[in-house]
């Protein structure tokens, strides 16, 4: 990531071939990009589906639901927790229809700045099909190195 963080390449280890692989964006140019208005701003963050962006901008106040003491592996630590809750449903790649059932996806963060990167749990979830996703924080270290030679 830049120091705006823009995202400039994604290596990750591809568990089908177990190789390091990479992906770099394509962007519009700076120059092709309008100044976004306050009011632009605003409408962005009240859509819910541009929770994501608002993630990982750091500007997840408006999703925070209130704050949880939560232990993982790590250790235990006072968190803010958030909440998206996303009705989805598959399109229409020509019209932009939608097609098939709606559906729900919920994102859930519990966030503390106690933290390297801030994040001490995630969850993703569909419950129609009864799939969950979950990660925690395992560790706080030092002096470590990239499996992948990223840095």
């Amino acid at each position: 990531m830049d120091t705006d963080y823009k995202l400039l390449k994604f290596r990750y280890r591809d568990p089908e071939y177990d190789r390091i692989r990479e992906w770099t964006p394509r962007y519009e140019t700076e120059e092709e990009v309008p100044e976004e208005t306050d009011q632009e701003t605003e409408e962005r963050y009240s859509n819910v589906e541009n929770y994501s962006d608002a993630m990982i901008e750091g500007d997840y106040t408006p999703y925070v639901k209130g704050t949880e003491s939560i232990t993982v592996p790590a250790g235990t630590f006072e968190t803010q927790y958030a909440r998206v809750e996303v009705d989805y449903a598959e399109s229409d790649p020509e019209t932009g229809e939608p097609i098939g059932e709606a559906d729900k996806l919920i994102y859930e963060w519990w966030i503390s700045e106690e933290v390297p990167g801030n994040m001490v749990r995630y969850s993703w979830s569909r419950p129609s099909e009864g799939i969950t996703l979950t990660g925690h924080l395992k560790a706080i270290t030092t002096n470590r190195q990239s499996q992948l030679g990223s840095f």
